[in-house]
């Protein structure tokens, strides 16, 4: 927000805010508001990046191409970049703390879907690759900002 005008950081530092033009959010709420976007745009992005091992075989490649990045990359974008000005405009979070949060959604949204959608198990080593992120996650958020 450097560079900005005093007048413009008041009116981002508000006590509500507006997504998608329509949706009034509270100053108590956003940071929640801002982990819940950012849990339905990671789920996108999982989609985008493995629904298509779920389509037929014959399928051509351009039509992969065209189901994940043209339809559900589209639906990410939206609720991320809502989410990112959310969080770092309204003064929330530092951009470092929004890719930790966007990232391990991103990793829950895959568990589940590999789980569920591909019927693949979830070992130890996910779990502690998975918890050495969430570590690393943790130092993050306990850096001074």
């Amino acid at each position: 927000m450097e560079g900005m005008e005093k007048g413009q950081k008041e009116s981002l530092m508000a006590s509500t805010h507006t997504l998608f033009g329509f949706i009034n959010v509270s100053a108590t709420a956003a940071p929640y508001v801002v982990i819940l976007l950012y849990s339905i745009a990671g789920s996108f992005l999982t989609l985008a990046w493995f629904f298509h091992l779920k389509l037929p075989a014959d399928w051509k490649w351009w039509a992969y191409i065209a189901v994940s990045w043209g339809f559900f990359a589209l639906f990410e974008y939206i609720f991320a970049n809502q989410a990112t000005r959310l969080g770092h405009l309204g003064g929330y979070f530092t951009v470092g703390q929004l890719k930790t949060i966007q990232i391990t959604t991103a990793i829950i949204a895959y568990l589940i879907f590999s789980y569920i959608a591909l019927n693949e198990k979830i070992t130890l080593y996910h779990i502690g690759g998975f918890g050495l992120i969430a570590l690393g996650a943790g130092l993050v958020f306990t850096a001074p900002k």
